[in-house]
């Protein structure tokens, strides 16, 4: 009995040094904080103070730098969004983002390499006018999605990127001239529109396989050649481009009577089956 009784103890000590070191470990974390108008700069560095992890993190308030995210070190989900006072993103690029990432910074000045980032749910970025290049390395994949744009953007390279389960969003990017995914092999979905200087997709060389296609008011897109080795499973719709044919289209449109399409070249001529018979 009595020894029955000691076991008894040691357990419950043991329990209760266990739970104590649990809770000694998820002091450094923050569920949720979502930082807006309402809070003072002391009242955010109160909040944050020995947090090291937060799950959530959205910020609307307006503030002009993010030094009070030094002591942060894993985000799960952070979404940022500024449109007149923040011009620099530090010390985010050095914070490990595990979910989700969201920038829409009207008045950044700079954008430099987010080192810590690999994989990501869900990336949303839209800047102003001074950001011209977005280059992302070290990303390999995203699982739900991707949008980009910005008013002064002129280059998009995600050079690791290789797989996105969701769709690819390019859009309302005025200056872009230049996108570059070297890597990615397939994705569900991509629509690109509302680039009006833009000649060229780019550089594709491993895309395989894209199931739905959405291109349309980019006026100066001549050359699709990106999709001439990609399969496409169920829908391709392209117009409002300075596209003559679509004979590079041929064979996947012929030999896929499933396949969706409505292409509509240059000269506002919009395509059914019958017109690739003119195909060489």
């Amino acid at each position: 009995m009595k020894i029955n009784l000691i076991a008894f103890a040691v357990l419950s000590l043991m329990l209760l040094a266990c739970k104590k070191e649990t809770i000694v470990e998820e002091d450094d974390y923050l569920f949720s904080l979502t930082i807006d108008e309402n809070y003072s700069i002391e009242q955010i560095e109160e909040r944050l103070e020995g947090i090291k992890r937060i799950g959530e993190l959205i910020l609307t308030k307006e503030v002009e730098n993010l030094n009070f995210l030094n002591g942060v070190s894993n985000i799960g989900e952070l979404r940022i969004s500024s449109e007149t006072k923040l011009t620099s993103l530090d010390p985010i690029y050095d914070i490990t983002i595990n979910k989700t990432l969201s920038i829409y910074c009207e008045n950044l000045k700079t954008l430099k390499q987010f080192n810590q980032i690999s994989e990501l749910s869900s990336l949303g970025l839209k800047f102003g006018e001074e950001i011209k290049v977005i280059r992302l390395e070290n990303l390999t994949k995203i699982r739900t999605g991707m949008i980009i744009r910005g008013s002064h953007l002129e280059e998009i390279h995600l050079p690791d990127l290789e797989e996105v389960e969701g769709v690819i969003r390019i859009i309302e990017a005025p200056m872009l001239t230049t996108i570059n995914f070297p890597k990615l092999k397939e994705a569900p979905r991509l629509e690109v529109k509302d680039n009006p200087v833009l000649v060229s997709m780019g550089n594709w060389p491993q895309l395989e396989r894209i199931d739905n296609i959405f291109i349309r008011d980019n006026e100066m897109l001549s050359d699709i050649s990106f999709l001439e080795a990609v399969d496409i499973d169920n829908s391709i719709h392209i117009y409002d481009c300075d596209i003559e044919d679509f004979c590079i289209l041929e064979e996947k449109i012929l030999d896929n009577p499933e396949l969706s399409f409505f292409l509509r070249s240059s000269d506002n001529q919009s395509w059914e089956l019958s017109d690739f018979e003119q195909c060489p």
